[in-house]
Formats: C-alpha cells, sequence, structure tokens
C-alpha cells in the first residue's frame, strides 16, 4: 500500500548502515547503489534521514483498528496510547512491531525537524533524537505496556519537553557566532612526536579460539558482547603513550608541567579511578590547559580548556573492538589539535546551559563538535566558565614555543 505523503515531511528513505568517517565522534551513512544514485540528483539520499521508510504494516494495522493514523503520527500522546493498548497485537508479530517502530521513530522526528535517524558502533537497533539527545525506538516501544498511565505521561511530557527546549535552544545556536578555531600548522621548529611502540596481543576466546581486537567482527558483534569488558588491560599502553605525550609536549612548548594529586577531585569529583593527574598550563593565557588523568581501568582522560573532557579508550567494550593502537592514535591526535589552538568551547548555550565545543586537528585531518548538558562537574567550575571563556579574544589560541 502507498503512504499518504502529509504524514511525514519529504521522502521515505531506507534506514542506513554505519560506516567510518574521519571526525570526531561522527558517523556517515552508506546507502545501495539502487538508492543513492550520483547521477540522479533527485535519488542522492540526504546525510541525515529524517523520514525512514518500513511503516506501511503498521499503518494498515492502525487502519484495521479504525485509528486515525494522521492524528496517531502528529500527536505523541495519541500515539503512545494506541501503542500501549494495542501492545499484545503488536508484539506477538515481528514485522508489525519492526514497522510500528519506524512511524513510531518519525513520529519522534515530526516533533522536532532537526532530529534524524541514526546509526553506528555500537548500536543494536536504530535511534532517533538530535545531537544531544537520542532514542531507542525498538526499546521504547517495548517498555511502554509495562508503565503505568503516570509514567506513559512522563514519557510523552519528556518528549514534548525535548522539542520545545531545543527549538529554544536551536534559535539561540543560530544566532550565535559559530565557533571556527584556526588550528595553526605545526610549526618546523617543532620535532615530531614519536609514538612509543605498541605490541597488540593475542587473546582467546570463551571457544579457545585465537584472536586480536581491532578486526574481530565480521557482520557486527554478537549483542552479549555489549557492555562485557573481557580485557581491559590491553589499554596500559595508553600510560605510556601519555608519558610520552607528556614529555613531548614539555619540551616542544612553554608550558608548566606538574603532577596535581587533587585534579581528579576538582576535576571529576565522582571519579574514583585516578592513578595519577598531570597538569599542563602553557605560558600564554589564552591558550587551553590540559590535565592526564591516568585511570586505572587502564585508561586516559583529558580535561582541556574549562569544561572539555575526552576519554581514551572511548569505550573499551568487546563489542566496540578498540585497540591500544587506536586509542592511542586519537589521544595523540587530540592533544595536539588542542596544542595548535584546533579547539574552541561556549558555556553556558540555551536555558539548559549546554557546552557547545569544536575541535579541529592541525592538519586539517579531522573535525568534529558537539552539544551537551555538562554533568557532574563542581559547581565551582561551572560557575567559573563563562568569565574564563568571555575572556578570550578568539577561541583558544596555539601553545608557544619553547626557547631553545
Amino acid at each position: 500500500m502507498s503512504i499518504p505523503p502529509p504524514l511525514f515531511e519529504g521522502r521515505a528513505w531506507p534506514l542506513p548502515e554505519p560506516s567510518a568517517d574521519a571526525t570526531f565522534g561522527s558517523t556517515v551513512f552508506s546507502f545501495p547503489s539502487s538508492v543513492a544514485d550520483p547521477g540522479d540528483p533527485a535519488e542522492v539520499a540526504p546525510r541525515r534521514i529524517q523520514h525512514a521508510e518500513g511503516y506501511a504494516r503498521f499503518v494498515e494495522f492502525a487502519e484495521s483498528r479504525r485509528a486515525p493514523v494522521d492524528a496517531l503520527a502528529s500527536d505523541i500522546a495519541q500515539l503512545i496510547d494506541f501503542l500501549r493498548s494495542e501492545a499484545s497485537a503488536i508484539g506477538a508479530d515481528t514485522e508489525l512491531q519492526a514497522s510500528a517502530a519506524i512511524f513510531f521513530g518519525n513520529s519522534i522526528v515530526r516533533l522536532r525537524p532537526p532530529a534524524y535517524w541514526q546509526s553506528g558502533s555500537g548500536l543494536t537497533s536504530p535511534e532517533v533524537g538530535d545531537d544531544n539527545m537520542r532514542f531507542v525506538v525498538n526499546e521504547m516501544i517495548a517498555r511502554l505496556p509495562i508503565l503505568d498511565q503516570a509514567e506513559a505521561a512522563s514519557v510523552v511530557g519528556m518528549l514534548r519537553e525535548w522539542a520545545v527546549n531545543g527549538q529554544a535552544d536551536d534559535a539561540e545556536f543560530a544566532a550565535a557566532t559559530p565557533l571556527e578555531p584556526r588550528p595553526a600548522p605545526l610549526a618546523e621548529h617543532f620535532g615530531p612526536f614519536e609514538m612509543p611502540a605498541i605490541k597488540e596481543k593475542t587473546y582467546i576466546d570463551a571457544a579457545g579460539n585465537s584472536f586480536r581486537y581491532g578486526a574481530r567482527w565480521e557482520g557486527g558483534p554478537p549483542e552479549e558482547t555489549y557492555s562485557v569488558v573481557s580485557h581491559p588491560e590491553r589499554f596500559a599502553p595508553l600510560h605510556q603513550v601519555a608519558d610520552a605525550l607528556v614529555k613531548y609536549l614539555f619540551r616542544e612548548y612553554d608550558v608548566t608541567v606538574e603532577d596535581d594529586p587533587d585534579a581528579a577531585s576538582k576535576l571529576s569529583p565522582q571519579q574514583t579511578d585516578v592513578l595519577r593527574a598531570v597538569r599542563l598550563t602553557p605560558a600564554r593565557a589564552d591558550a587551553a590547559p590540559l590535565v592526564f588523568l591516568y585511570t586505572a581501568h587502564p585508561g586516559v582522560h583529558v580535561h582541556a580548556g574549562v569544561l572539555s573532557r575526552f576519554v581514551f579508550p572511548d569505550c573499551g567494550c568487546d563489542a566496540c573492538d578498540e585497540t591500544a593502537g587506536t586509542s592511542a592514535e586519537a589521544l595523540v591526535r587530540d592533544v595536539l589539535s588542542v596544542v595548535a589552538g584546533g579547539f574552541a568551547e561556549r558555556y553556558p548555550v540555551g536555558h539548559r546551559r549546554w557546552l557547545n565545543s569544536v575541535l579541529v586537528a592541525a592538519d586539517g585531518s579531522a573535525s568534529g563538535g558537539s552539544s551537551g548538558a555538562v554533568e557532574h562537574l563542581p559547581p565551582e567550575r561551572l560557575d567559573a566558565a563563562p568569565a574564563r571563556l568571555a575572556a578570550l579574544t578568539d577561541n583558544w589560541q596555539g601553545w608557544p614555543a619553547r626557547s631553545h
């Protein structure tokens, strides 16, 4: 059956598959050649899907129940009531359940048009949302039947608040001057950073088979590998890489380096696994300071500027299949990007007082940004951040070179 165009805005596209991209913490989607045909502009899929196909079965079901389909698409409260009342029938039909999830996701996107469908490494099912909040529609539909009326109303209220608040923040973001850090190319008098050698070890799985992290899964990781960290010790070389980075930065840049045992409690009071903290303060006042936290995981957390934090490894679970080598490369890349002046922060943004940050690699190989709530930080840090950032003339600048 054909879907009436008024239900959701624009053309419906197939759900995307994730693929790697040279950006910080983002995902680009690849599409079948039959869908995305560069020869026909009308057939080129958008980078971000806001209208996913695959909900015809649910529309047919809703019509058989004499439910107003257009009202279900436009009124999230009515849709959730219908999904709850028909949970038994929907849950008994796998195809119908999948179709209902697509319809539900499209309805959430319709609440806040900048939202979009997204997928990525480590996700067991597609999500919808914006860059700050995402909703796993399959899980939400599965949980709706067990909620009481008050809890269901709370879900409706949360979705509506997300949409309204997001629109207000969108307006503030649009009016704000874009964050455009301009990293300086590494000067010739800076020596190159030499990455310590990292030997990736071979491990044995539960079936007795040997494997190495980094290329373990074909066709996606098994569901039981998510949130499981079998060999965290493989990330121990990150401490060695952090040591080498600190020595390199001290040798090449005019920066003060000091062990700061109290740094963890000041930066992340709830983090209790810090083994060592090293603070690097550049001589230039408008250059972003760095604090390296060595964690027992093992791993390295790098606090940059006033409120930002970069975590290595990014996840570390078996499903994500990260290695010490890839995590070390990301650590070096991000630190040198900050040092080169490729880093900018804005806080607070919007009535929810979010942090907006941008990171651009010195060689232009990667860039990315994020916006979101700043959680679990001491109030004094949050209170001091706006004045510190307002004192910057033009974002964080590159670190000054050390005189040799």
